[in-house]
């Protein structure tokens, strides 16, 4: 209103007639002019839409002020000078695109759809477009800005589909169904037919090699119910029909009494067992019959020399077939070393039963570390014990005494060798602000431990412990 006061005092004024219109000014974006103005192709709005020439480059509308404020001086637009800005009508004056009126209006993203349109007026194929809302088929193709109608094989997640041109709509016009780990809503969506939670997973019956999978359908979370058949893809033995997985190459292979592996039914590296008809095993190689053997001579699953079967103390026995490179002596036989006893007990010379040394008393208290390293925890969650309390490890492990947390120093718990158990304890006796040490077991017996400040020497206290090492 205020702007339809300013023009009619320009009119009272006779700054110009209505017949003679002066230019006014700009034309909003879109080509917008307010009240009785129109958009001429010169860019300016002219008073009922007649031409007339434009003086200068563009013009200003007149300041809006109360008209009781105004003076002739105040209605005179300014001429150009390269700094006044141009003043647009107030936005409750602009226009409102029309969406029905063949123009190409401001936000709309083609003539007369999309934009502020939608979703009434939605555009169609081929027309512009900026979101998927613009276009009548809910698609606008990103890389030209258009609008498309959705199909199975534009790279797109669009129309009905749970992902990208799979599922949804897809499976039935393009029979595409989404693979693992894509989404889905309803188990028609996955090819392995399975949509438990939004998310394809893998079946063992999808034709697709998927999930953990090593070959189509086999091996990994298939087996052992569907192992793979030779030349398939494997991971570990268990994937495959045959029981082995060559590692050069980690594919299913029918095991040979000439590949270089224990495999199949052989006891020893491709001798014994199944290969035994053609190559049988030699000495310290596996054996389940004295068949196996070369020597035919077969104790405790280990072929050992023909010699150690003769009832003779031989060469490099430490008693009558027993001991040095023969089987293990039982209790009572004289033996060098450890080693050389069934128990892991040479004592003065001779093997001893089992070394119930205290805290560990029974042979059933020993937990079994077979790998190269060890580790035994001191103080976990305050207990004031060493985890494993009794550890069997073998000849040459080394093992670790650490400290559960930053805090818990050998300044703290003093690790010392107990002078009980097999004579040459490894263990160096440690106090200090470390929380670690290693010490390798080379020799096999009993070797007992404590913390001097929370155990003894006799391993009745709380943290103490021992640790057996056998051949």
């Amino acid at each position: 209103m205020r702007l339809l006061a300013v023009l009619s005092l320009l009119t009272i004024a006779g700054c110009f007639d209505p017949d003679e219109p002066p230019c006014t000014f700009s034309c909003a974006v879109g080509g917008v002019c307010p009240g009785d103005y129109m958009c001429l192709p010169d860019g300016y709005c002219h008073l009922g839409g007649k031409p007339g020439n434009c003086g200068f480059s563009d013009a200003a509308v007149p300041p809006m002020v109360d008209a009781g404020d105004m003076s002739i001086g105040d209605l005179t637009p300014p001429m150009d000078d390269g700094m006044s800005p141009d003043l647009l009508p107030p936005p409750d004056l602009m226009p409102l695109p029309t969406c029905s009126n063949s123009m190409l209006d401001p936000g709309e993203t083609d003539v007369d759809c999309g934009g502020p349109c939608a979703p009434a007026l939605t555009c169609a194929d081929t027309k512009g477009c900026l979101v998927n809302g613009d276009c009548t088929n809910g698609y606008c193709r990103l890389s030209d800005h258009t609008c498309r109608t959705p199909t199975c094989s534009d790279v797109a997640k669009n129309g009905s589909e749970t992902d990208v041109d799979c599922g949804g709509s897809c499976v039935g016009s393009a029979s595409k169904k989404c693979a693992f780990n894509k989404m889905c809503s309803i188990n028609a969506d996955c090819i392995g037919g399975s949509c438990p939670s939004g998310t394809c997973v893998a079946t063992c019956t999808d034709t697709v090699k998927d999930g953990t999978e090593t070959g189509v359908d086999c091996g990994g979370s298939c087996a052992p119910g569907l192992k793979c058949a030779d030349t398939v893809g494997c991971a570990v033995d268990g994937d495959c029909t045959n029981g082995y997985c060559r590692l050069s190459d980690h594919t299913c292979r029918t095991p040979t009494c000439a590949d270089g592996v224990k495999n199949g039914g052989e006891t020893g590296t491709d001798c014994g067992g199944t290969c035994v008809a053609t190559n049988t095993c030699g000495n310290g190689m596996g054996c389940v019959a004295q068949g196996d053997c070369t020597s035919g001579f077969c104790s405790g699953n280990v072929c050992f020399a023909a010699s150690c079967n003769n009832g003779t103390p031989d060469v490099g026995e430490t008693d009558t077939d027993c001991g040095g490179t023969c089987p293990k002596c039982a209790d009572t036989k004289s033996c060098l070393t450890s080693s050389d006893c069934t128990n892991a007990n040479c004592l003065n010379l001779v093997c001893q039963p089992f070394s119930a040394l205290a805290p560990c008393g029974t042979a059933a208290m020993y937990t079994l570390d077979p790998l190269a390293t060890s580790t035994i925890m001191f103080n976990v969650g305050g207990n004031l014990l060493y985890t494993p309390m009794c550890l069997t490890v073998h000849a040459g492990t080394m093992i670790t005494f650490q400290g559960a947390t930053a805090s818990d120093t050998f300044d703290v718990h003093p690790l010392t060798p107990s002078t009980r158990g097999t004579s040459g304890n490894p263990i160096v006796a440690q106090l200090g602000g470390a929380t670690s040490v290693t010490f390798t077991f080379g020799a096999a017996g009993f070797f007992p431990y404590f913390c001097a400040m929370h155990g003894n020497n006799a391993g009745t206290a709380m943290m103490s412990g021992v640790v057996q090492v056998i051949p």
